[in-house]
């Protein structure tokens, strides 16, 4: 009786994940960590007999040194309340995620949880989808009802932007800004959607696992997501390597990580930030230059249209009334050539910022080595606010170092990316591990890892909540995965 009380409230917990964590990802990304938070506690405090037999593996062992390590940090070096606070709340976040971890262990009724989870998933893009493609605004609404200010005095009386209002008052917000709004929904959704569609494979629900690749496949070329296209062609490459080459992978992979933890700073922060408004207008004349080019070439069939607005130049493709043919690429190469040239501008523009961070924080990292900054101390360095003499605003660090590594050497030092790379080979070995049971489920493993990996590399902080909520959930799903494929290997092979 009492085995069938703890599992019926853990499938209840994972039911309640499975429903939520999507949804809540797409219109409230910041509070992504709650069920797992809510889950957690409610395993302490209502679930007995759950730490009965409670094994600490090596990976929950060097995950305790990095919390050690985290809130020594906080305390001696960054000597700062709100570090400390903040370091404290991504530890729960991970003890949470630790916990439905081993939750997993004490039910076996993971069909349904799956299937609601997928249709939980694939109801998140259509909100996303039907959002975008309407103009509607919603997650904008609820970001203007629901935001700090508003929550200041939530609990007295007052009244609210209804949607309507907010519809005609905002137009161009929601215009300009919308498909914004939901660069991290997309990013969760692309991340969860594959152990999901494995899983669902794995069940038996092959119509589930179709739809939700193809759906989360297409998403970020729909609404175009450049880090999430970038992240999956490199982890699909990867792992494509993983997949054919094993022993090659496994023998040589940790040496190129390491090498990239060590050297990353060298690479990543070769330009000279204080050259900000050198590089701007180095890039402003090229585009400027190409675009007076283009501007006297006009006699061919397929024209480049550039329209100038100060700083900025907006690059399109204007074909005549036939279709645009091979043929007719090689006749205007240069059209083609200089088209593409301009674009890589536009893109090394877009860049820039990012690539004068990275010159600032390495220029601070060599200030503190060994023990950092301090945990979070990011969003303390660099936070003034600059300009350039084309009258670019920017921050040194904007929160943070937009990369993960960087960030970590910032803040924890060269401790911490050790503790952080030890970290890794242990997650790996556990892939290598079960690959010798299922070498396609590893090899799916290996993507999501690499896409993980790359997109905190160019875009979210380290210790973002929402992020690292999603990561959780992410290694829940192939901690399951795992655990069935063993004893579902012929639907696989």
């Amino acid at each position: 009786m009492k085995t069938y009380i703890k599992e019926n409230n853990a499938y209840k917990i994972f039911i309640f994940i499975a429903l939520f964590i999507c949804p809540l990802t797409v219109l409230a990304p910041l509070g992504s960590w709650i069920p797992l938070v809510l889950s957690a506690v409610i395993v302490i405090f209502f679930l007995k007999g759950f730490f009965t037999n409670f094994q600490i593996d090596s990976l929950s062992k060097i995950l305790i040194f990095f919390f050690i390590w985290i809130i020594l940090n906080s305390l001696f070096i960054g000597q700062s309340f709100v570090a400390f606070e903040k370091a404290l709340h991504f530890i729960i976040i991970l003890i949470s995620g630790v916990i439905l971890s081993k939750l997993t262990r004490f039910t076996n009724n993971f069909n349904k949880i799956i299937i609601y989870f997928s249709v939980s998933l694939l109801f998140s893009i259509l909100i996303i989808i039907i959002d975008y493609k309407t103009n509607l605004g919603f997650k904008l609404w609820l970001s203007k009802n629901l935001d700090f200010e508003n929550f200041k005095n939530f609990y007295q009386l007052k009244t609210w932007i209804s949607f309507n209002d907010f519809r005609n008052n905002h137009y161009e917000l929601i215009a300009t800004y919308l498909a914004n709004t939901y660069d991290r929904g997309i990013i969760a959704l692309v991340i969860l959607s594959l152990p999901l569609a494995m899983l669902c494979y794995i069940f038996e629900h092959k119509v589930i696992a179709f739809l939700v690749f193809i759906m989360v496949l297409t998403l970020p070329i729909f609404i175009y997501n450049l880090t999430v296209i970038i992240s999956f062609f490199i982890a699909l490459f990867l792992a494509t390597l993983f997949y054919f080459n094993k022993y090659f992978f496994q023998k040589y992979f940790l040496y190129f990580l390491g090498l990239y933890f060590l050297f990353t700073l060298f690479v990543l922060g070769s330009l000279d930030y204080k050259k900000y408004s050198v590089y701007e207008n180095t890039l402003v004349l090229k585009q400027q230059s190409l675009v007076f080019k283009v501007c006297d070439d006009n006699n061919s069939n397929m024209i480049i249209y550039i329209k100038c607005n100060n700083k900025e130049a907006i690059g399109s493709f204007i074909a005549d009334k036939n279709t645009l043919k091979p043929s007719m690429l090689k006749t205007h190469s240069d059209s083609l050539q200089t088209f593409i040239k301009y674009k890589s501008y536009i893109f090394v523009d877009q860049m820039l910022h990012r690539l004068i961070i990275w010159s600032y924080v390495k220029e601070n990292i060599f200030k503190k080595p060994i023990f950092g900054h301090g945990f979070s101390s990011s969003r303390i360095i660099g936070n003034n606010m600059s300009i350039t003499e084309n009258k670019t605003q920017y921050q040194l660090i904007p929160l943070h170092p937009h990369n993960s590594i960087l960030q970590i050497w910032l803040e924890l030092g060269f401790i911490g990316i050790i503790i952080f790379f030890i970290f890794i080979k242990i997650l790996f070995k556990k892939i290598y591990d079960h690959s010798k049971y299922n070498h396609k489920v590893s090899t799916m493993a290996v993507i999501s890892f690499f896409q993980i990996f790359i997109i905190g590399q160019i875009s979210y902080g380290f210790w973002q909540s929402w992020w690292i909520a999603v990561i959780l959930i992410n290694f829940i799903l192939y901690s399951l995965m795992f655990k069935y494929s063993k004893s579902h290997q012929s639907s696989l092979n």
